[in-house]
């Protein structure tokens, strides 16, 4: 997974945005998600020299970012496509990392539930697609490029009788929402608008995309779970506001 995430997401304003071609090669097997709508692809078969031997039988993909991005990121690895629907005004499609071993089949259902309600927010959404992406990582979260989304899927250890149990993120985490289903979504999802659309005008600004991402995911949960949702949100908030109100 390449993003410039040492620059802290999302990227200070160092540069302009741009629009750009993207063209990747990668061995039987695996799959590349990036910036933009997947304009082509296949399995390159004619070797015509010998430097090309190893790209035979590889997959490759072409992206074209037509809607200006701040900063490029695409993400390789043995992907499953598990959804798909290429029909409406915003195609989505979902992957799966090779180890999930448990999918969330209606991602899509839900992601274009968020889209919707976010886009009564802010507007239509800014980027020509959206793929969403399932991955085994040891944290919960996930990860918001342009036109993308990475969601991570937490290990499972053995629990009672044998169950496979999810581990889940400390209940003292003071922007943890887990409890509730879409929470992560959501709060990804918003990103595509405050984060990458638009970004701050400098560092100092950054935390405005984590704010605004974090209060848009609460008002989701609102619409979605009703006035006894939100106050629990917002008592999670406020309980650590007042915790470290001494700084």
């Amino acid at each position: 997974f390449y993003s410039q995430s040492a620059l802290w997401y999302p990227a200070p304003p160092d540069g302009d945005f741009f629009a750009a071609r993207l063209t990747f090669i990668v061995p039987p097997g695996y799959t590349a998600v990036a910036n933009g709508r997947l304009t082509d692809h296949g399995v390159l078969d004619g070797v015509r020299r010998v430097t090309e031997l190893d790209e035979a039988g590889g997959n490759y993909a072409v992206y074209e970012i037509g809607t200006p991005v701040k900063c490029l990121s695409f993400l390789v690895g043995r992907l499953s496509l598990t959804e798909e629907q290429p029909a409406g005004p915003l195609p989505m499609t979902g992957y799966v990392a090779s180890d999930v071993r448990w999918l969330r089949r209606d991602f899509l259902d839900d992601a274009r539930r968020i889209v919707a309600f976010y886009q009564g927010l802010f507007g239509p959404f800014p980027f020509e697609d959206l793929k969403i992406i399932q991955r085994l990582w040891s944290s919960a979260g996930g990860y918001s490029p342009a036109s993308f989304l990475v969601v991570n899927e937490l290990p499972r250890r053995p629990g009672l009788a044998g169950a496979l149990v999810s581990m889940v993120p400390s209940p003292n985490s003071p922007v943890d929402l887990s409890q509730w289903r879409d929470y992560f979504l959501a709060h990804e999802r918003a990103h595509q608008w405050g984060g990458q659309a638009v970004t701050g005008a400098t560092y100092r600004d950054q935390w405005l995309s984590e704010g605004l991402s974090q209060f848009a995911a609460a008002l989701y949960l609102r619409s979605k779970h009703g006035a006894d949702g939100y106050s629990a949100v917002l008592k999670k908030f406020s309980k650590w506001t007042r915790r470290k109100s001494r700084w």
